[in-house]
């Protein structure tokens, strides 16, 4: 997960484009929708099904069969090695129906900041989200993505504060990109489809693919900023990238583009991504992203032509079906843009601060119901370093049917948190969902004085499937001890259609 390293989370439905999953003991790890992930399936599930004994097969009963008339229709150039049903019938675009398909959501939070008198925040959001296919006969599709925000505050000497926004995040319109129509095609607001890392684009994309499967295409826009209300007009953007892919099982993707954007019409970024995929087997895997960006006497803070701005590299190979282990390295840089990509930060701040993160995992599977998980890590920036480990064990359907116990202890050397730590979480599955609750202490450091706190909280959740297309999910924490006494619930509803 871009900035958060690896997570590990438990698998509750697939579909061939997407899947619902659990953070199994809850805690501080958010996940955002459409995050890309690895599924890791049991290589038994790949075995073919055992061939029946003759002694169980059902006895075959003699019928009459009916007589019909001679086959009416001709196969052309049929292939007596193929099996008898081929060649398929593919309907074309003008006879496939339109299809509509889609989800409601909404999301509130509500945090009561007991420590510092009562303060209340809250966050609400709603939205909908549609896909249109085949909308016009010819192909292609209509993809919308809007709702709106509402964030509110109520601070004891500070007044209060709502602010509500409303935009689309998406509107846009495609078709190409079958074997039939190489070329694809996208205009409206929507996320690059061959380089995302490019960003959230108002304007259009051209991708060609060739008949052996690389990629090659280009975009030209408007870069909406990254905030909640989406504005845009001031920062133009051409992209260009080609991708490789090795063959039809694509083991291997590499990809290369290259991003120039002017800011208000003065020239601005110059920013080359490459990516890396690698799938030699079913037991390993390597993916990887490396951004650049190239500077010249314009950029006034930074004095180098090329410097490396942000890269991750994530590897896992799996012994077998009980064991495996990974390593990961990321890192991270401010780059210097007239486009507001953060919140103000300092011209010092810009200029010296990085951080460098390296870690590596294992994790062994003890029968049907022991895992083990031991992950450390290290990381460096401009002025210090520190270690981080944690050692997990989960125990599940053992001695109950449906638990699982989570405990962990941990140690943090960062520049927020230090010292020792534990968590426990108790999980209960059932036929329409989980429920979970947990505890988690750890060390709080105080900068100003440099003290380390007892920090402590309560976490609690609730995840149901009320019907095949309706989910809801509900969340509690109390967190308390040194410097800190808050409470936090949330309240999340989607319906599918």
């Amino acid at each position: 997960i871009p900035g958060q390293g690896v997570a590990r989370v438990r698998i509750q439905s697939v579909s061939r484009t997407s899947a619902r999953c659990i953070i199994p003991g809850g805690g501080n790890l958010f996940i955002d929708i459409g995050t890309p992930g690895t599924v890791m399936v049991p290589e038994e599930r790949f075995a073919a099904p055992d061939s029946p004994s003759a002694d169980a097969a059902p006895p075959v009963t003699e019928r009459e069969v009916p007589d019909h008339p001679p086959w009416s229709q001709e196969l052309d150039a049929f292939d007596t090695d193929q099996p008898l049903l081929l060649p398929p019938i593919v309907r074309d675009r003008e006879e496939r129906p339109t299809e509509i398909h889609g989800r409601l959501y909404a999301q509130y939070l509500h945090n009561i900041n007991l420590y510092y008198g009562d303060n209340q925040y809250s966050i609400a959001r709603t939205g909908i989200e549609v896909w249109v296919e085949n909308p016009f006969g010819k192909g292609g599709g209509i993809h919308f993505d809007g709702g709106a925000f509402l964030r509110g505050y109520n601070v004891l000497n500070g007044g209060d504060d709502l602010v509500l926004q409303a935009w689309p995040t998406g509107l846009s319109y495609w078709w190409g990109g079958t074997e039939d129509q190489p070329l694809r095609f996208e205009v409206g607001r929507f996320f690059h489809n061959e380089f995302a890392e490019f960003g959230l684009l108002n304007g259009t994309e051209v991708v060609y693919r060739p008949p052996r499967g690389d990629r090659v295409g280009f975009s030209f826009g408007f870069l909406p900023v990254p905030f909640p209300y989406l504005s845009t007009g001031q920062d133009l953007a051409a992209s260009a990238f080609y991708r490789f892919i090795s063959d039809e099982t694509e083991e291997l993707q590499a990809g290369l583009g290259f991003q120039k954007s002017w800011h208000n019409g003065i020239p601005d970024r110059d920013l080359m991504i490459g990516n890396l995929g690698w799938y030699p087997s079913p037991r390993f895997s390597l993916n990887g992203s490396v951004w650049a960006d190239f500077y010249t006497s314009a950029d006034t803070l930074k004095n180098v032509p090329v410097q490396l701005t942000q890269g991750f590299f994530n590897a896992t190979y799996r012994v077998g079906l009980t064991w495996g282990f990974g390593g990961h390295v990321n890192y991270f840089r401010w780059p210097e843009t007239l486009r507001q990509l953060y919140q103000p930060i300092s011209d010092v701040y810009l200029v010296r601060n990085q951080v460098l993160r390296v870690g590596a995992r294992a994790w062994k599977s003890l029968g049907d119901h022991l895992r083990f998980d031991v992950r450390v890590d290290q990381w460096f920036d401009q002025d210090d370093q520190g270690t981080a480990w944690d050692v997990g064990m989960t125990l599940s359907d053992w001695p109950l049917e449906q638990y699982q116990l989570i405990l962990g202890v941990y140690d943090t050397d960062g520049l927020y948190s230090a010292g020792p730590g534990g968590r426990v979480s108790l999980l209960r599955f059932f036929s329409k969902g989980f429920a979970s609750i947990g505890y988690d202490s750890g060390g709080f450091l105080y900068n100003p004085s440099n003290l380390l706190f007892l920090q402590q909280a309560v976490h609690v959740a609730l995840d149901l499937t009320l019907t095949p297309t309706t989910s809801i999910s509900l969340s509690g924490d109390y967190r308390f001890g040194n410097r800190q006494q808050a409470l936090t619930g949330g309240l999340y509803l989607q319906k599918r259609f």
